[in-house]
């Protein structure tokens, strides 16, 4: 007969997937393992692991898990949506927890699109331009600085703010610059 330990005595211990880094929104490159033991240090198959997002707002999948008959279960996760910290807490049927950490990266700035409130603009007009930087996914990255300039600054000159100011008649294009990435209004 086979000895069946009292799940209170199981230990969790994490195998991989601690301290990562990753990009926000994106999955981690490593999949987040633990092992369960009994009090003898051996391994515990058929244990139930639940899994949970504790910090940061991202995801794992699955959000539980059983372990094989090395004690092994793992999971996949997904950082949240901000950059910095990020936990996830692995439970093991008893109580006993341990917690992954990782760190979440602004993701890199693929485009930027530069939109006008107003759809036409005349002479002697001051507008607001406004410049959004988005990642390869299309997610919008807030708190990035743009640098502007008009291809014709003594009829339509724009401040470092995105100010538009439109002191002649004609064409211009009026760019924003993000991380070394342009967009043009029109």
């Amino acid at each position: 007969g086979g000895h069946q330990p009292s799940p209170v005595s199981n230990s969790i211990s994490i195998v991989s997937g601690d301290a990562q880094g990753g990009s926000v929104g994106a999955e981690l490159p490593a999949a987040l393992a633990v092992r369960v033991t009994d009090s003898a240090a051996r391994p515990v198959s058929g244990a139930t692991v639940t899994w949970a997002v504790t910090a940061g707002g991202g995801t794992v999948t699955p959000t539980t898990g059983t372990t094989d008959s090395s004690g092994t279960t793992s999971s996949r996760w997904r950082l949240g949506p901000l950059p910095g910290a990020n936990e996830v807490t692995a439970t093991v049927a008893g109580g006993r927890s341990v917690t992954f950490n990782a760190t979440g990266a602004a993701a890199a700035t693929a485009s930027v699109t530069v939109t006008s409130p107003a759809e036409k603009i005349y002479e002697g007009d001051t507008v607001q331009l406004v410049a959004t930087a988005k990642d390869a996914d299309g997610n919008v990255l807030p708190g990035k600085t743009a640098t502007w300039s008009s291809d014709s600054p003594e009829s339509f000159p724009v401040s470092s703010g995105g100010e538009l100011q439109t002191w002649g008649q004609g064409a211009a294009t009026v760019t924003a610059r993000m991380d070394g990435v342009a967009g043009s209004l029109p």
